[in-house]
């Protein structure tokens, strides 16, 4: 059976924050409140087309039903009850 002899172990990316050149010690305060790691951020623009998509969608299917309960009047009116 093959034996792998590890010398040397560091998590990948630690050497981001062992450089004394580092981009992290430039970020501000204010920087890192701006970064929401992808969740949250342009969710209420998204989220106000989808209600705009939703409502335009209610209001066609009322439209929809709207004329149809016309049309099965005009015809009960045209045909006579019975």
């Amino acid at each position: 059976m093959a034996h792998i002899k590890v010398s040397e172990l560091r998590p990948a990316g630690s050497e981001l924050f062992i450089d004394s050149e580092s981009y992290l010690n430039d970020l501000s305060d204010m920087d890192t409140t701006f970064v929401h790691g992808g969740f949250g951020h342009g969710l209420m623009e998204f989220t106000a087309v989808n209600f705009k998509v939703l409502e335009a969608g209610a209001i066609g299917l009322g439209i929809t039903n709207v004329v149809s309960l016309v049309k099965s009047f005009s015809t009960f009116i045209n045909q006579g009850p019975g």
